[in-house]
């Protein structure tokens, strides 16, 4: 056997504001093991990750590997379904400190990888690039704060003309149709991004989707919001039927519009598709287009207004990736300084016993 690996965010940039979906995993659960790296930039603990999610691919079924929105090709944190546990970088701007440590939490300290006589001298340098890259993410909020204003009364208008029945409708018959009769699970639900505004603008992981689901049906709606009402009325009868679902949330709205539902069990899964989401035909057994749903006489008097504001919207998206792009050459920069800090043996050492712990959770 070898692991599914899959790919989703837990936290992204929105306006004014960090969004994290990180909350969950912190509540302690009988049987859960959670491992909090904690460590400096340039520290090794995407590394780490990375290597224990492909040392433990022959042993699990299903591995998530969390990305940082702020920079994809790094992790944030590893979840392992069969080991029952999960790896997460514990440093800010998603710090979590052990609430139950020994019984629930384990802390994996890379901060002991650290040359305290070579960092010391460039602790100046060290605290004006941290200031630099935070008034980085700060510009970047606050142009996502300008697009969510005009996303925002562009989704108030769609939702003013929309006819929440007919959308209820065929969420019941897609239930009868696609769901089976209640198994009697725990109906859990674990919330994810799929995509996020990322330093190359909005990135979804449309491969995550190909890998959990055979069977997909898009929802095409440039706005979201009929959408969102189909999919959290679909969401209703997976929980009363007891079936574990994934569900995701819009990439520029992730507090507002849930945006995908996967379905594994099922290897069933229903997507949001826009102009920013796109997903390849081939994947898609069935579309359900957004007008069906509208007013169209009054879609078409305000069409013009809609599209300027997506269009303007997109635009500041677009300046916000870029002072993400600019975040993260800065953090690149720090990188380099701790890297001349850092004992890559003790981190080798501590990355080995991770990995070795992640896997001796199998055999359990």
């Amino acid at each position: 056997m070898k692991a599914k690996t899959v790919d989703f965010f837990l936290c992204a940039t929105m306006a004014n504001d960090f969004f994290s979906l990180c909350a969950p995993f912190d509540e302690p659960k009988s049987g859960v093991r959670r491992y909090l790296i904690k460590g400096s930039a340039g520290n090794g603990k995407s590394t780490a990750m990375k290597q224990a999610a492909e040392a433990c691919e022959p042993f699990d079924s299903l591995i998530e590997r969390i990305h940082c929105s702020s920079d994809p090709d790094s992790l944030d944190g590893v979840i392992f379904k069969d080991a029952k546990c999960s790896i997460v970088d514990a440093t800010p701007p998603h710090p979590v400190e052990p609430k139950f440590p020994g019984s629930f939490q384990t802390i994996v300290n890379f901060f002991d990888a650290l040359n305290e006589e070579i960092l010391a001298p460039k602790l100046p340098a060290l605290k004006t690039l941290s200031e630099e890259i935070s008034l980085c993410h700060q510009k970047a909020r606050r142009l996502m704060a300008g697009a969510d204003a005009l996303l925002s009364d562009n989704r108030q208008f769609i939702a003013s003309i929309l006819k929440p029945q007919k959308i209820d409708a065929l969420a019941d018959r897609l239930a009868l149709r696609e769901l089976p009769a209640k198994k009697g699970g725990t109906g859990e639900v674990h919330l994810r991004l799929l995509s996020a505004v990322t330093l190359d603008g909005i990135h979804t992981y449309t491969d995550t989707v190909k890998t959990m689901c055979s069977r997909v049906i898009c929802i095409d709606d440039p706005f979201g919001v009929a959408a969102d009402r189909l999919l959290r009325r679909l969401l209703f009868h997976v929980k009363q039927r007891g079936i574990e679902a994934y569900v995701c949330f819009d990439p520029t709205a992730p507090d507002k519009l849930v945006s995908h539902l996967l379905i594994p069990s099922l290897s069933l899964g229903f997507v949001t598709q826009s102009v920013d989401v796109r997903f390849d035909p081939a994947m898609c057994t069935r579309m359900i287009r957004y007008t069906r749903f509208l007013d169209r006489s009054a879609l078409r008097r305000r069409r013009q207004t809609l599209t300027f504001q997506k269009k303007a919207a997109n635009v500041l998206i677009h300046a916000a990736s870029a002072h993400l792009r600019q975040a993260k050459a800065i953090h690149d920069t720090l990188e380099a300084e701790y890297h001349e800090g850092v004992d890559f043996f003790v981190v080798k050492q501590k990355t080995e016993a991770l990995c070795e712990a992640v896997k001796a959770r199998y055999s359990r």
